[in-house]
């Protein structure tokens, strides 16, 4: 199964509605591969069809033009793997910044790692 990022898959759905192009060019010439794409690309596309001028009419393209796509979801490891790198980014980020930041609210040099 090849797995299909966000930008292709916006590719292919502006595709449809105009004429076809580089997407639906290499769709069709890889016909026996099966498509795939994650969640977090239905979310994108989701969000798009939320945002749209037309959101029910724009939902309903993205919702049929999900059906040809196996989407794939996370396993039982990805929250708690998700989640404790999150916290560690976030700790990282916030860990002594106040001890840099000098009296007049003016950053000191920072050395980055």
């Amino acid at each position: 199964m090849i797995h299909v990022d966000s930008s292709f898959a916006i590719d292919l759905l502006r595709e449809q509605r105009r004429e076809p192009g580089p997407a639906s060019a290499w769709v069709e010439a890889h016909p026996a591969e099966a498509l795939g794409l994650s969640v977090f690309v239905a979310c994108e596309l989701e969000a798009g069809a939320a945002a749209a001028a037309h959101p029910g009419r724009e939902r309903t393209r993205v919702r049929e033009f999900l059906n040809a796509f196996t989407v794939v979801f996370p396993d039982d490891r990805f929250a708690a793997t998700h989640g404790a790198l999150l916290a560690r980014m976030q700790q990282r980020r916030n860990n002594g910044f106040a001890d840099r930041v000098n009296r007049n609210n003016r950053p000191r040099s920072i050395a980055y790692q």
